[in-house]
C-alpha cells in the first residue's frame, strides 16, 4: 500500500483470526490510490472471515464528509465492506483552531461483549491526540501476580536480631560443605524475618510504584498540570496560554530527565 504499516495475526479461542494492523499513510502519498488499497484489504478480511482492528494516521479527514465527495464516497466504501470507523471525534487542533479528524480505528466486530470501549486520551506526544479501543479477546481468566513487600509496621530491629541470634546457634559451624550451611543461614535468616516482618499485598494505589518505582508523587502532580495546561491550549488561541504550557512542559521534561 502507499503507506507504512504493521500487522499482526492473534489466534482466538473461537477459531476465527483477530487481525491487529497500525498504518501511516505519509502527506506526500496520493490520497486516491491509498483508499482504494485500504478499501481492497478490508474486502480481503472480510470475505476470508477475519476480525480486526486497524488503527492509524490516514491524513484523511473525516470530518469533511459532508463537504467532500472523496472522503464521503471513502467512508461509503468501507460501510459497504461492514468496516465502521470507532473514532468520532477531533484528534487533531490547528494553530487557527481548526479541528480535523486524521486519526481512525477501523472494525468490523460491532458485538457490544467484545468492544469493552474506544476513546481518545489527552496527551502532548504529538501534535495528534492517542487513539484507543479495548476489547475481549474471550482468553480464559488467570490470576494476576500482585507485587508483595514486607510490612514494616510492627518490625523491631532489636527483637528481631535476637530473635535472629537465638536461632542460629542451633546452626552447625562444622559442616563440611560451605553450599550446605550457607541455605541453612539463608533460610533461618528469611523464616525469622517472615515471623516479624511477614509479606503482604500492594494496594492498588501502591502497585503503580512497582511498576515505575521513579515516578513520584511530585511528578505525578506536574503531569497533571501540564496536561491540564495543554488541555487548555488545546482550544485556545491565546498566545500567553500556549506559551504558559510550553514553558510549563519543557520544565517538566528536564526534571524528568534529569532522574
Amino acid at each position: 500500500m502507499h503507506c507504512e504499516s504493521l500487522f499482526i495475526e492473534i489466534p482466538t479461542l473461537s477459531g476465527k483470526p483477530l487481525i491487529i494492523g497500525i498504518i501511516y499513510c505519509h502527506l506526500s502519498h496520493a490520497l486516491q490510490p491509498f483508499q482504494d488499497e485500504f478499501v481492497k484489504l478490508v474486502t480481503y478480511l472480510q470475505n476470508n472471515n477475519y476480525d480486526y482492528f486497524i488503527s492509524g494516521d490516514y491524513i484523511i479527514n473525516l470530518y469533511k464528509y459532508h463537504e467532500n465527495s472523496n472522503v464521503s464516497n471513502y467512508v461509503d466504501c468501507l460501510a459497504s465492506c461492514g468496516c465502521v470507523s470507532l473514532i468520532n471525534k477531533p484528534t487533531r487542533f490547528s494553530k487557527n483552531s481548526k479541528l480535523s479528524l486524521l486519526d481512525h480505528i477501523y472494525t468490523n466486530i460491532c458485538d457490544e461483549k467484545i468492544i469493552i470501549n474506544t476513546g481518545i486520551t489527552i496527551f502532548d506526544i504529538s501534535d495528534h491526540l492517542p487513539i484507543f479501543v479495548n476489547f475481549n479477546l474471550h482468553h480464559p481468566t488467570h490470576q494476576i501476580s500482585k507485587p508483595k513487600f514486607r510490612c514494616l509496621k510492627h518490625f523491631d530491629p532489636t527483637i528481631f536480631v535476637s530473635d535472629l541470634s537465638l536461632k542460629l546457634n542451633n546452626l552447625n559451624p562444622e559442616v563440611d560443605d560451605v553450599n550446605t550451611l550457607s541455605d541453612e543461614f539463608v533460610n533461618i535468616f528469611n523464616d525469622t524475618l517472615d515471623t516479624h516482618a511477614p509479606y503482604r499485598y500492594a494496594y492498588k494505589e501502591e502497585q503503580r510504584s512497582f511498576k515505575k518505582p521513579w515516578v513520584t508523587k511530585g511528578i505525578l502532580t506536574s503531569i497533571a498540570k501540564k496536561n491540564a495546561l495543554y488541555r487548555k491550549q488545546l482550544t485556545t488561541t491565546n498566545p500567553n496560554i500556549i506559551r504558559q504550557y510550553k514553558t510549563y512542559r519543557n520544565k517538566q521534561n528536564l526534571q524528568t530527565k534529569l532522574l
